[in-house]
């Protein structure tokens, strides 16, 4: 198995939609360092996508958007179709339930003169990590490393079935490792036997990277 590596990148308020004002039916603009900049280019599309292998929540920031409602379209990190409906903030921020890797509208409900951004929130997880359960020996090495800022993180595992159709990671059962628990600063450990699924769960404003290998002679 190869190892798996990932970079949990900083928050960022407008990662998805720069500073604009909401008009009733019309898609927000992705304009944003998130922009599929590929995408864009070949079809005029705008998504935003986010680092690959990561999911997270997306935060709204503005005032006197409570009279708004803002329809989310996306998907998460296994493929997994994503849809809400928010509710702008009064101040401040609101955050969506879902977690997502890529964005594919975002859609108000009501004309609002006022401004509001679009971005990536402190709260998200890896993609799940599937692991090779058929290994003549399963011994699987994991190494964290807070690169800058404050990022919490945890190991997880599950015996969920991580392959079956529309898996949503959200909704499954998952137990805390026993020594990469909330976690701030970098730390290594392992599996001595194999879980069905590995992820991470982090929240943070910082960077942080993620190594995983697993033994298969």
């Amino acid at each position: 198995m190869r190892p798996i590596r990932f970079t949990y990148p900083a928050s960022s308020a407008n990662a998805i939609c720069l500073t604009q004002q909401p008009a009733a039916g019309v898609p927000l603009v992705i304009n944003g360092a998130l922009l599929d900049g590929v995408t864009f280019g070949l079809t005029n599309q705008r998504l935003a996508k986010l680092t690959a292998d990561i999911q997270r929540r997306l935060v709204i920031t503005g005032t006197g958007l409570n009279g708004c409602n803002f329809v989310f379209v996306g998907y998460d990190a296994n493929g997994n179709l994503r849809t809400e409906s928010l509710a702008g903030p009064a101040a401040g921020t609101a955050l969506t339930v879902n977690e997502y890797a890529l964005v594919v509208s975002i859609t108000p409900d009501a004309t609002v003169a006022q401004n509001l951004t679009v971005g990536t929130s402190a709260e998200g997880h890896s993609a799940v990590i599937p692991v090779d359960l058929y290994a003549n020996t399963t011994s699987i090495g994991m190494v964290g490393i807070n690169v800058s800022g404050a990022v919490t993180w945890t190991v997880q595992s599950t015996g969920d079935d991580v392959f079956a159709q529309g898996y949503d990671q959200l909704a499954g059962n998952w137990l805390n490792h026993p020594t990469l628990a909330a976690l701030v600063a970098s730390a290594n450990g392992n599996y001595a036997y194999p879980p069905n699924g590995i992820r991470v769960a982090l929240n943070g404003t910082g960077v942080f990277q993620f190594t995983l290998n697993q033994t298969n002679p």
